[in-house]
């Protein structure tokens, strides 16, 4: 539980201010020391907190109703760099590498991987690596969660031909963005005035070693669609499905479907921004785990909790909608401090009721207001990295 709360202070503050919290008392008290906390975490396997998402999403699949796209679940895979502390154990499962104009400045990072849930904000599977790692090596471990019958999005980093035969032996439908240098089909198809189109194409016997398993695809065709999407500023994207049926999936319904690729993107700002993942709570590599999964765990925690709540905002979304107002959508940062602050007195009082309670009525009470276009500048600035030396008060 010390974990999944995200303090953000330093180890001995934050580990006074929370038995402040168990014993309800007014002071900070010292129950435990920094030190015991160090020796006590390198028992503790951070495979414990990748279970708990597991028994958290199949009890959130097996129990709610969620949402679903033409019956299927939408996932997408996408990947994000952090920087991680400088320890000795990091260094030598993560490795090292040279960046700034003098290649001098001498860094650990990592990649992580997230199988995400885009309609109901639910991170499936998660994954860290070495940054040395492709996203397309990480997305491979993911595809053991994803489901016959799911589909799943992927941007333009991810697409091969033997990718796209593996997805359609295990049963996997896709809708992948393709690069526009990629294939000599995709600019042809650019170039016409066709809005979609229906390719055949067989798999390159120099990737028929990566499907030793599927040897029996091997001289069969794939047959994919080609759907061209125009964004607002003008920008052709050329999507890639295996939906080949045009009257049930029609053209104009793969724009919106792809652009709900962009809630994982969210959810990495919740993650590194809201949650502030890579200000860790120790330098070993076992810790750094440990944070990344209990903070994956939390998120999946709190948008199993706020599901309900959701679907009874849209509800009243689709109601104010008919009467010409704004909808209106909980805040997320706010349901997750709130989640944080009922982790002691549900998992450790066992205040159950109460505690879910108070989350329903605050998240349902603290909303904002959804504006129907509105776009703003997508700034990148340097990242500034946290200090485990000097950390706030």
């Amino acid at each position: 539980i010390f974990f999944i709360m995200s303090f953000k202070t330093a180890l001995q503050r934050d580990l006074d201010r929370f038995y402040k919290a168990l014993s309800n008392d007014d002071f900070n008290i010292r129950e435990v020391t920094k030190g015991a906390l160090s020796q006590a975490r390198a028992k503790l396997n951070p495979w414990a907190f990748r279970r708990l998402n597991e028994v958290a999403v199949a009890g959130f699949y097996s129990e709610a109703s969620y949402y679903v796209w033409h019956g299927m679940r939408v996932l997408a895979v996408d990947g994000s760099r952090l920087m991680l502390p400088r320890h000795e154990t990091v260094i030598e499962e993560f490795g090292e590498h040279s960046f700034g104009p003098k290649a001098d400045s001498k860094r650990s990072m990592a990649i992580c991987s997230m199988l995400y849930d885009v309609l109901n904000h639910l991170t499936i599977d998660s994954e860290i690596a070495p940054y040395s790692a492709s996203e397309r090596d990480l997305l491979m471990l993911h595809l053991e969660k994803v489901n016959s019958g799911d589909i799943l999005l992927l941007d333009r980093g991810y697409p091969c031909f033997w990718l796209l035969f593996l997805l359609k032996a295990k049963g996997i439908e896709f809708c992948v963005r393709l690069k526009d240098n990629w294939w000599l089909e995709v600019n042809e198809f650019r170039k016409s005035p066709e809005r979609e189109k229906v390719v055949k194409f067989n798999l390159p016997k120099k990737d028929r070693e990566k499907l030793s398993e599927h040897q029996e695809i091997w001289e069969r065709e794939l047959e994919c669609r080609l759907v061209k999407v125009e964004l607002d500023n003008g920008e052709i994207e050329i999507l890639c499905t295996s939906l080949l049926d045009s009257q049930k999936y029609d053209a104009e319904e793969f724009g919106g479907l792809y652009h709900l690729r962009w809630n994982e993107e969210e959810a990495y700002k919740l993650l590194k921004s809201r949650v502030e993942l890579e200000a860790f709570s120790g330098k070993t590599a076992k810790a750094v785990k440990q944070d990344f999964h209990a903070k994956v765990f939390l998120m999946t925690m709190c948008a199993a909790y706020a599901h309900p709540i959701e679907e009874k905002v849209k509800a009243e979304y689709e109601a104010d909608k008919q009467e010409g107002k704004h909808g209106q959508k909980i805040n997320k940062t706010n349901a997750l401090a709130m989640m944080m602050d009922m982790a002691i007195p549900m998992f450790i009082k066992k205040k159950f009721s109460e505690a879910l309670n108070a989350f329903d009525d605050l998240v349902y009470k603290t909303r904002e207001v959804e504006r129907p276009g509105r776009k703003l500048p997508r700034l990148k600035k340097p990242k500034k990295p946290h200090y485990m030396n000097y950390k706030p008060i």
